[in-house]
């Protein structure tokens, strides 16, 4: 899981073009390493914020020791997104 967060908080949060929710936004999912979703964020006055997020970002042990115990597939899973994502917006000039 990992947390999506901005400055200001009460942004919109689109995952993939679908709206997901308001920042702060706990998302997962169960994509496997290398994986990449788009995020938008948008709140009223502000800038939209793009970017992407890839299942690259960190080392998840459990899959890891699963892997070397049970079944090498298990290191599909391996690596994590960072715990939190923060992203300032910028306000719209007027």
């Amino acid at each position: 899981m990992t947390q999506i967060q901005s400055i200001p908080p009460g942004a919109k949060v689109y995952i993939n073009d679908e709206l997901s929710g308001e920042t702060p936004f706990n998302y997962s999912d169960t994509k496997i390493i290398g994986s990449t979703s788009s995020i938008r964020i948008e709140k009223s006055g502000f800038k939209p914020f793009s970017t992407f997020i890839q299942r690259t970002e960190e080392v998840d042990a459990g899959p890891v020791v699963c892997g070397f115990i049970f079944t090498p597939v298990w290191w599909l899973w391996a690596m994590k997104y960072k715990p939190v994502h923060i992203y300032e917006l910028v306000p719209v000039e007027q």
